[in-house]
């Protein structure tokens, strides 16, 4: 609400579930990695937005990394989000760097949100909480393996890591994107798993 917009209710079942706690370890998320598909212009760079500032807010020196499917997206995705964080009541709280592939914004705590193109070499020798890659339909296989294994070492040391998975429909080039559909359901239909996935998606879909 701080950042202009309340959550609809799909937006906010996805933000109470997948930021469940884990309950034999509360310093860990239930839920490790966060699978979306919903479609176009249903909302997601909004849930996208309050996640990822909640979050830079929740404790000190929180590392977020946002990309999508180029770094010209990613770059748009993280000045949308910075506009409406110097909207905002703590806008004038936060410091933001504009420059070609350093754009970030920094919290008093010392947590920051930052774009990255979404290629290996661009997270490379990062340490990062959490990590939010949209749009992953315009991944292919190999692109999208490339990056998740990449993304893999920047959170290995971080107990309460997450990464966010989030797309509208795909086509039928996106290999990624279908690989986590299938993951995701199959996580969905057993209890106790460490994936949460939500879809919203005509019955044709996939």
């Amino acid at each position: 609400e701080a950042l202009g917009t309340r959550l609809m209710p799909w937006q906010q079942l996805v933000a109470d579930v997948a930021t469940e706690r884990n309950p034999a370890d509360p310093s860990r998320y239930q839920y490790p990695i966060v699978v979306v598909t919903v479609p176009r212009q249903a909302g997601k760079t909004t849930l996208l937005r309050a996640i990822a500032v909640e979050r830079a807010l929740s404790a000190g020196q929180v590392a977020t990394f946002m990309t999508a499917q180029t770094g010209k997206d990613a770059g748009d995705r993280w000045k949308d989000l910075v506009s409406a964080v110097e909207r905002s009541p703590i806008g004038g709280h936060v410091r933001v760097y504009r420059g070609a592939g350093a754009q970030s914004a920094i919290f008093p705590n010392d947590s920051f949100i930052r774009a990255f193109a979404p290629t290996p070499k661009s997270i490379h020798g990062a340490t990062a909480h959490l990590v939010m890659i949209d749009e992953i339909w315009a991944f292919d296989q190999v692109s999208g393996e490339e990056l998740f294994a990449a993304v893999g070492p920047t959170q290995i040391t971080i107990p309460d890591r997450q990464l966010w998975l989030v797309s509208t429909a795909g086509t039928a080039r996106s290999a990624f994107m279908r690989e986590w559909v299938d993951r995701g359901r199959q996580a969905a239909a057993q209890a106790g798993g460490d994936l949460a996935y939500f879809e919203w998606s005509s019955a044709d879909h996939f």
